[in-house]
């Protein structure tokens, strides 16, 4: 990830090293836009915030010894359908697991939470005795922080959830041009 923990990389390599022959980016449109903003009028167009707050971008660079192995030099070679097949080959490669996301944090980073307090409480939250690892001292105090700040008591044993978890598959597809699209050319023309 980046330093804003915006853009996720796949095969980004430490700086210094040599780049990998290929790599995805992903990142989140709305977020985007919002830190780069785009002129005035694209904001009046209807539909496209909506679109773009719910549109992951996933970018594939592919260096000169992976388009020689592809080979994929020569502009003339690239066709629409092999521009979909090499992407699709590499975004494929893409492999989430076991991902999740816990919404828990998420929402104690409002409360201003200290990440020492956010990590006890995930700890608690899987079922740890804290007490086990920390003065009885450090504790009381610990507890007290956590009771104030977000109300659970890390003293009692974690609550039990009647809610079933549901696994949700994350697919990648080509997004199709939107409705809007039109609509922003003139509204950007207007600009220029």
């Amino acid at each position: 990830m980046d330093a804003g923990g915006s853009t996720l990389y796949f095969g980004r390599t430490d700086k210094g090293k040599r780049a990998k022959d290929w790599a995805l980016k992903m990142y989140w449109k709305g977020r985007e836009v919002a830190v780069h903003r785009l002129p005035e009028p694209a904001y009046a167009v209807p539909g496209m915030l909506d679109e773009l707050n719910r549109t992951v971008r996933v970018e594939l660079t592919l260096r000169t010894p992976e388009l020689k192995r592809l080979g994929m030099r020569k502009v003339g070679s690239w066709t629409p359908a092999k521009v979909a097949e090499i992407w699709r080959c590499y975004v494929d490669k893409l492999d989430f697991g076991e991902a999740t996301l816990n919404l828990d944090t998420v929402d104690l980073g409002a409360l201003g939470i200290k990440p020492r307090q956010a990590h006890a409480l995930a700890a608690w939250k899987a079922g740890n005795d804290l007490r086990s690892g920390m003065s009885r001292a450090s504790f009381y105090r610990l507890r007290k922080e956590l009771r104030n700040l977000t109300g659970h008591d890390i003293a009692c044993d974690v609550p039990k959830s009647n809610v079933v978890p549901l696994r949700r598959v994350v697919t990648v597809s080509p997004a199709l041009q939107p409705m809007w699209a039109d609509h922003l050319t003139e509204a950007l023309a207007k600009v220029a």
